[in-house]
């Protein structure tokens, strides 16, 4: 069988799969946005037409609105881009816009962003290094 529309499940209290709630899931619901990416805490999609949404935790930034606050409700990332591909880790998150440039944000103390340095980014910023 092939499965065409996403499914997320698991825990939820912070919002992390996105559907709008905070109650864990046990059984898999329905996310209506084609590409997803699960971190520890927090998701990130695109939708077909390129946006970027995020939500779940966001104590350091993983999100990338600008703020730690947590989400429980897919929200729009990074406006001014659309992007192609998102993944999620722990506690940064990186994505690649539509025109190629890499972009990161989250907790960056150990390097995790690959650009020599351990700045943390509140925000999608652009990584010229790779």
């Amino acid at each position: 069988m092939v499965i065409k529309t996403p499914r997320c499940w698991g825990q939820n209290d912070l919002g992390q799969i996105g559907d709008g709630s905070r109650h864990d899931k046990w059984t898999p619901v329905t996310i209506d946005i084609p590409r997803i990416s699960a971190g520890k805490y927090h998701t990130h999609a695109i939708t077909t037409a390129g946006a970027l949404k995020s939500a779940g935790m966001n104590q350091d930034s993983q999100l990338g609105d600008g703020t730690v606050n947590n989400i429980a409700t897919p929200t729009p990332i990074d406006s001014t881009e659309n992007y192609s591909t998102v993944a999620a880790g722990a506690t940064h998150s990186c994505g690649i816009t539509l025109a190629g440039a890499l972009k990161c944000w989250g907790l960056n103390v150990y390097g995790q962003f690959g650009d020599g340095s351990t700045t943390n980014q509140y925000t999608p910023t652009a990584i010229t290094s790779w």
